[in-house]
């Protein structure tokens, strides 16, 4: 991988630049600086921290902009899924981001890397075979999770288990390092019922090096399925929050911001 090629990744994956002239092709302190940072998010051992971008870096780029490339292709089919990023790799992201709603930069910020992680499916457990009900002249309500499980997915209307995925995107856990309980998901769907609004898992599961990286409580309840970060198209978090209050089975609860507020339950309740 030339030098240039290596700024390239670096860049794209929001760790080195400010621009398209910063691609010059000379390793410098801002290219090992970035480098460095790419290397402390990703590799867990100390030892892989020394801003060399050796094999074990340029791997891990081409890995993470692989399968970023794999998501765009639902917005540009015939883009290369060759790990490399470039200028056709950074158009195909602008338009991704535009449809999102969000900066047309190019490049994947936290914002964007969010929206790109909605994108992946989930891979649900195995179920054992539900047999057929009789549901006699009953209506069927019908959920936002299509297929029946056999589970408590199968009564949550308004969200899906791939929307509590962790937000590392597989960076160190499979996106489901536990799973969400019952009780919280119902929590959601009630909270989205009453508001009448979309609703949006803003943080959900927390695998322990992500619930680190974002600066979460040791003992955070994201890491347990216990806890969740959500927000509602045009509820603000004050009211948001004054609803969840009144909540009985709501342990603990807090406004993030003006938009997204964090409730959990009782551990252990599920």
């Amino acid at each position: 991988m030339t030098i240039k090629q290596k700024q390239w990744q670096l860049f794209f994956l929001g760790y080195y630049g400010d621009g398209l002239r910063d691609m010059d092709g000379i390793w410098g302190e801002r290219s090992q600086a970035g480098t460095l940072a790419f290397q402390k998010e990703y590799f867990r051992d100390p030892v892989a921290h020394d801003g060399i971008f050796g094999d074990s870096s340029a791997g891990k780029s081409m890995e993470v902009i692989d399968r970023i490339q794999e998501i765009l292709q639902t917005v540009v089919p015939d883009l290369a899924d060759d790990g490399l990023a470039g200028p056709r790799t950074m158009a195909a992201l602008k338009l991704f981001q535009q449809a999102q709603g969000l900066p047309q930069t190019g490049r994947v910020d936290g914002d964007t890397w969010d929206a790109l992680m909605q994108q992946v499916p989930a891979q649900e457990p195995p179920t054992e075979p539900v047999p057929e009900l009789d549901t006699g002249n009953k209506e069927v309500v019908v959920s936002k999770n299509e297929t029946a499980t056999g589970t408590f997915w199968d009564g949550v209307v308004h969200f899906k288990r791939n929307e509590m995925r962790c937000k590392c995107g597989g960076r160190y856990c499979n996106g489901f390092p536990a799973e969400p309980q019952q009780l919280l998901m119902e929590l959601a769907d009630r909270a989205r019922k009453h508001f009448g609004r979309p609703a949006h898992v803003v943080s959900g599961l927390r695998c322990s090096r992500w619930n680190q990286i974002q600066g979460g409580v040791a003992n955070s309840q994201h890491m347990y399925g216990e806890a969740m970060d959500i927000r509602i198209d045009g509820v603000s978090a004050e009211r948001l929050l004054s609803w969840m209050k009144q909540q009985p089975e709501v342990r603990y609860c807090y406004a993030i911001n003006s938009t997204n507020v964090h409730f959990d339950i009782p551990k252990g309740k599920r």
